[in-house]
């Protein structure tokens, strides 16, 4: 996942990122530096950021390939 697609993702869902750090359990400014490529995507916050794409059923999420 990009930094630009974790962007979209988000957007996509409605929220901001303090809405979607709290969600993951991060701090809203550790969702800006992944946001920005400036902390790297690991692959437990692709998974959570898919799994809430998929609670609601977003265009990406769909068009996404299996991890």
């Amino acid at each position: 996942m990009t930094p630009a697609e974790l962007k979209e993702h988000r957007e996509l869902l409605g929220m901001t990122q303090q809405q979607l750090a709290d969600e993951l359990g991060f701090k809203r400014s550790h969702i800006a530096r992944l946001e920005n490529g400036l902390s790297p995507i690991m692959k437990q916050t692709k998974l959570a950021v898919l799994y809430l794409s998929t609670r609601t059923q977003t265009p990406l999420a769909q068009s996404h390939q299996p991890v």
